[in-house]
């Protein structure tokens, strides 16, 4: 058991170890489509930014419904950044992150709203056709606890858990 456990820690630090930044290196600005595939499924819109000073991709999402209004934030780093494909620039990322989002809902009985925060780890493929365009797509399983306050819920802690999903384009300056 002690072989196969070194083996697998010398080949997951190769491939770590191998891994380098493929991204552009200026800024990257873009916009995404976001969702959720959970106990809840939701959908809404978000920003992308990735400074050339720090190694963290970082979005903000908006979720917007009938009665329901969500904020949220993510940072995640690439610890392997590698191009699958040369000729066509398509190449795939593995990471980890972190979130926080605050959601609220009301109508008129009742509300509740939920400060969320946790672990993330978003896997994802990506495109750069051009220098200065890149198409992604990704999941990000998430978790992590709430905390629920409001007239429906009262207050409360419980450990949430999520698989939101990500595309969009990001344009490299």
């Amino acid at each position: 058991m002690k072989k196969i456990s070194l083996a697998l820690i010398l080949v997951l630090f190769l491939a770590v170890g191998s891994a380098f930044a493929q991204h552009p290196d200026g800024w990257g600005i873009g916009i995404m489509g976001a969702g959720n595939f959970a106990t809840n499924t939701y959908w809404g819109a978000a920003l992308s930014l990735k400074a050339p000073s720090l190694p963290v991709f970082w979005g903000v999402s908006g979720t917007f419904g009938t009665n329901l209004f969500g904020i949220g934030v993510t940072g995640d780093y690439y610890f392997i950044d590698q191009i699958l494909v040369d000729g066509i620039n398509l190449g795939w990322y593995l990471g980890v992150g972190g979130y926080a989002s605050l959601t609220t809902y009301s109508v008129s009985s009742y509300s509740w709203s939920y400060l969320g925060f946790g672990v993330r780890v978003p896997i994802g493929l990506y495109i750069i056709p051009l220098e200065f365009l890149e198409f992604f797509v990704e999941v990000a399983p998430s978790f992590g606890p709430n905390i629920w306050f409001g007239t429906y819920t009262g207050s409360s802690v419980d450990f949430g858990w999520g698989i939101p999903a990500r595309f969009g384009v990001r344009f490299w300056l």
